[in-house]
């Protein structure tokens, strides 16, 4: 997580990796922190929402999603990754 952006990557070792650049609004210091893919594309395909909130606060503590612009009763947790 940077200033102004998010690198989002994956790796498979049967599939190959990938990464890419998301445009982002951030507050506070960057940080990397890992999340397990499933988790996070369960918690964005429950949002209707074109925007998320991502928030979190240190590497090894749980972030939330929650969606942006829009009433609703959803706050997604998760766990990250121990990527060392």
């Amino acid at each position: 997580i940077r200033e102004d952006s998010v690198e989002v990557s994956a790796q498979a070792d049967e599939l190959g990796s990938s990464r890419t650049q998301v445009a982002v609004s951030t507050e506070g210091p960057g940080m990397r922190i890992a999340f397990n893919i499933h988790y996070l594309q369960d918690a964005l395909a429950a949002i209707q929402t074109p925007s998320v909130a991502l928030e979190v606060s240190d590497p090894v503590k749980p972030g939330t999603i929650r969606p942006v612009g829009e009433e609703q009763a959803f706050l997604h947790l998760m766990m990250p990754m121990n990527t060392a």
